[in-house]
């Protein structure tokens, strides 16, 4: 019997705390029989414990395993990635070879594009077509000075300018255009330019400007026989006609248009000039007479090869005939 109780305590202490003193059992049946009922909940709640640890723990492999296959996955890009960054690295090497290679002639070209751009945006500066297409040496000039490559467009557009430079100064153009008078004031008229060398309106004569990049007109035109041609090719429609050129492009013209005239000439000389000028219509009108002087003692001279039997006192043939002769009445 002691046995028994022993073994119905051991149970007793064995049960949970919430079942063992929360339980109401009159007899020992039926606390053997709470004893089991326990002891089932139990059992079915480590079951389903159990069951929830299987079902997480295959939740968890499954993660596990799409954690490993992404990680796999990822371990195979970052391989091909690899070898695939050592294959650019040895195509980049190839390139930057060929980049130095090509920089070198780039280099060289870009060299003798701003030579030909700075020698050529002077002569743009000079030039008189410069007067009927504006803003090209600018162009040049900063090319001239640029410190990077220039593109594409700008390459075209210094040899556009370059071969419209040879055909203009081989071209007589006419165009209406502004000019400066010679009283200062602005005119719009029609301007004639034989290539690069000279321009005209009309008879006048054109000086170009580069600063103002216009035409003004020469405040002392040359003789009338330069401005005559010049209103000639003025006028002309087609056809051929006579033309000045001015082979320094405008600075013999505006040298020869400083020549003083022959009233100038005599105004500077003054009172010397004035002296000479006397002495030297006096010595003019003592050769005139003495050329008539002449012609007339030529004259009686003929006039007496014709009468040789008669010599006559109006003429040294007559006289020294007269003489060698002794013949006193003709004397």
């Amino acid at each position: 019997m002691i046995r028994k109780v022993f073994v119905l305590l051991s149970l007793v202490l064995a049960l949970p705390m919430p079942l063992a003193f929360g339980a109401s059992a009159d007899t020992l049946d039926d606390l053997l029989a709470e004893t089991q009922k326990a002891r089932a909940a139990e059992a079915a709640e480590n079951k389903k414990r159990e069951a929830d640890f299987l079902s997480s723990r295959d939740r968890q492999k499954a993660l596990l395993d799409e954690a490993q296959a992404k990680h796999n996955a990822a371990q195979a890009r970052s391989e091909s990635l690899s070898k695939q960054f050592d294959a650019n690295e040895v195509t980049l090497a190839d390139l930057e070879t060929k980049l130095k290679a090509r920089e070198g002639n780039l280099g060289e070209l870009f060299g003798v594009t701003r030579q030909v751009a700075g020698d050529t945006a002077a002569i743009m500066y000079n030039s008189l077509t410069s007067a009927q297409f504006r803003g090209r040496d600018e162009f040049f000039t900063k090319m001239a000075k640029s410190k990077v490559l220039p593109t594409i467009p700008e390459f075209e557009q210094l040899a556009f300018e370059l071969l419209r430079e040879i055909t203009e100064t081989g071209r007589v153009t006419r165009w209406k255009t502004e000019i400066v008078a010679a009283g200062g004031e602005k005119e719009t008229t029609d301007v004639v330019r034989i290539g690069g060398f000279i321009a005209n309106t009309g008879d006048r004569y054109l000086d170009y400007n580069p600063k103002l990049g216009t035409f003004s007109v020469f405040a002392r035109q040359p003789a009338s026989k330069l401005r005559a041609a010049a209103e000639e090719l003025s006028e002309a429609k087609s056809g051929y006609t006579a033309a000045y050129v001015d082979p320094s492009r405008g600075v013999l013209l505006a040298i020869y248009t400083q020549r003083p005239n022959v009233l100038e000439r005599i105004q500077k000389g003054e009172s010397v000039g004035y002296v000479i000028i006397m002495v030297g219509l006096i010595g003019l009108v003592c050769s005139i007479y003495q050329a008539g002087y002449l012609f007339m003692v030529q004259r009686r001279v003929t006039h007496q090869l014709q009468h040789l039997d008669r010599p006559m006192r109006d003429n040294p043939l007559g006289r020294v005939l007269a003489t060698f002769r002794g013949d006193a009445q003709s004397l």
